[in-house]
């Protein structure tokens, strides 16, 4: 776990050096991060609502103009859900959860969506799915405090958001035409992907909590004082 953080046993605020060739190869070799990158694509996947948006707000049966001002609401009401989520989860240092419950709520906008071609109810789905893309911020910013050293941690971001962005391309594709109005399927798939994304995401909380209690235990046993690097769960 030390070498993870990028520290040693005796001094947890100094941190190792590594060059950027060994944190290539350490990023390329930490399954942690290939974790994290299936949880970002997945997510991405069930983010692809978002470009086809107007469309699925034409579905509730207005003109072109009163259509496109109806597109406004979900994202502002997001937007303010999204300050409160990651600031809450910078406050109490706490990311999995942050990232499960926007995730949970995206989840029930598309059972919604798929269950009825009510206006009223599918407009509230759409507010439910506009919460979904801030799951994918706490789970950047949980990237981010859970890779160390420095080197490892820039190229594992970079990883992470190259290889989840294949996402978007594929995407589009679960947006057929011919699925609509309804797009019943296109909302199953990113049900199944938002779901696998929150699965993901409990394991490696569960994961990470298993190496913290180990630290944890390995200080008591030398006898440390100070409590060493802890990941942020």
């Amino acid at each position: 776990m030390h070498e993870e953080a990028g520290t040693t046993a005796t001094s947890m605020s100094s941190p190792r050096k590594v060059g950027h060739l060994a944190g290539l190869v350490m990023a390329l070799t930490d399954w942690k991060i290939w974790w994290i990158t299936s949880i970002m694509t997945l997510g991405q996947l069930s983010f692809s609502f978002v470009i086809f948006f107007p469309t699925l707000t034409k579905t509730l049966g207005y003109d072109t103009t009163t259509t496109l001002l109806l597109c406004a609401p979900p994202w502002v009401v997001a937007t303010i859900i999204a300050f409160a989520v990651t600031r809450h989860s910078d406050i109490v240092h706490e990311r999995c959860w942050h990232s499960v419950a926007p995730a949970a709520t995206a989840m029930l906008g598309f059972i919604i969506a798929m269950s009825t071609m009510s206006t009223a109810a599918r407009y509230v789905a759409l507010f439910l799915m506009a919460v979904a893309p801030v799951s994918g911020m706490c789970i950047m910013a949980w990237a981010m405090s859970s890779i160390q050293p420095a080197n490892k941690r820039a190229v594992g971001i970079a990883l992470i958001n190259a290889l989840s962005q294949l996402a978007l391309v594929a995407g589009p594709y679960a947006w057929d035409q011919s699925w609509g109005p309804s797009y019943a399927r296109s909302f199953g798939i990113c049900l199944a992907a938002s779901g696998a994304s929150v699965i993901m995401a409990a394991v490696l909380r569960q994961h990470l909590a298993s190496l913290n209690r180990r630290e944890e235990k390995m200080e008591l046993d030398r006898g440390q004082a100070h409590p060493g690097f802890r990941y942020m769960l």
